[in-house]
């Protein structure tokens, strides 16, 4: 009779554990967006032929500072979805890109950083300027969304909501798909792999 007795505890508590870890609630705050161009990294490695390039293209870096606070208290929250959108002025007038990053197992209480990146290929498809990047030509605007729901948005310029309701692409990348994929793996939470 204790062994179903413990059983149905343990058992009970394998039901209770998931309910609870889904009530999590949490607050976002977005404290800034930074737009920066990020050249191409150069990696050696022993046993391979090095390959110099002497002009590496430049990448469109937005990094997301933002701040997570979870009740109940302490407690890690399991995703944060962000999705970004990317306005690049062209010779053509502007276009809208836009991407998703998802970030798991996130601790609150700390400094927090999102990250995602436009190609050098993409921004000279709208652009004509293959090899460098322009942040004057360039608004950058994130939703982070928790459990399906908005949480938290901000733009780094342009009038309100200036994303809203614009056709969209696909072109933003997560870093994961980067390759910047090994660099600052501390600074960023953990991205999902999408399947």
């Amino acid at each position: 009779m204790k062994k179903l007795l413990l059983l149905a505890v343990i058992s009970g508590l394998a039901v209770v554990l998931p309910a609870h870890a889904q009530q999590v609630q949490v607050k976002v705050e977005v404290n800034k967006i930074e737009v920066s161009a990020q050249k191409t990294p150069n990696f050696q490695a022993g046993d391979v032929a090095n390959k110099n390039v002497p002009k590496p293209k430049e990448w469109l870096e937005a990094e997301v500072a933002f701040s997570l606070d979870s009740a109940p208290r302490g407690s890690v929250v399991p995703s944060l979805e962000f999705r970004y959108y990317v306005a690049v002025r062209g010779a053509d007038g502007a276009k809208y890109l836009t991407g998703d990053v998802k970030h798991v197992n996130l601790v609150p209480d700390r400094d927090l950083y999102s990250v995602a990146y436009v190609s050098p290929a993409t921004i000279g498809k709208i652009t004509g300027e293959y090899n460098r990047v322009s942040a004057n030509d360039i608004l950058v605007a994130v939703e982070i969304s928790y459990q399906g729901r908005i949480v938290a948005e901000s733009s780094s310029g342009g009038p309100d909501g200036w994303w809203r309701g614009q056709a969209t692409e696909p072109g933003v990348l997560a870093k994961n798909k980067t390759p910047f994929s090994l660099l600052w793996l501390d600074r960023y939470p953990d991205v999902e792999e999408s399947r």
